[in-house]
């Protein structure tokens, strides 16, 4: 029941019969569905959330607040350090560390930037 067709692609001998086969069968496919998807959205992060947590008496600052700040802050430089501390103390940060029982000299990370506490 199949259709068997001679074609050369040196020559062209039977491509303009075949193109006409597939093009005549074309009609017959069924139609396509509709394409379904769920819609995603990511969950969206609150930019003042921060999150303290202590381990063997280093305290890890962590959450979107602290990690935008730390981006945008070069803090090689004494000046933008300063700034990135300004905004930890004025966030609320720095009173929150003291209340969890960090002490001048403890060490404090926020991404991969370790400093010391300095009240």
């Amino acid at each position: 029941g199949k259709k068997l067709l001679k074609i050369t692609a040196i020559t062209k001998l039977g491509v303009e019969e075949l193109i006409n086969n597939v093009a005549s069968r074309l009609k017959d496919l069924p139609k396509p569905k509709q394409f379904e998807f769920e819609k995603f959205e990511y969950e969206e992060k609150d930019k003042n959330e921060y999150f303290i947590t202590e381990k063997d008496g280093v305290y890890y600052v962590t959450g979107t607040f602290v990690e935008e700040l730390a981006r945008k802050s070069y803090l090689d430089d004494t000046d933008s350090f300063n700034w990135f501390q300004i905004r930890m103390r004025e966030r609320g940060i720095i009173k929150d560390l003291k209340l969890r029982g960090a002490k001048d000299g403890d060490t404090i990370c926020v991404l991969d930037l370790e400093f010391e506490m300095i009240d």
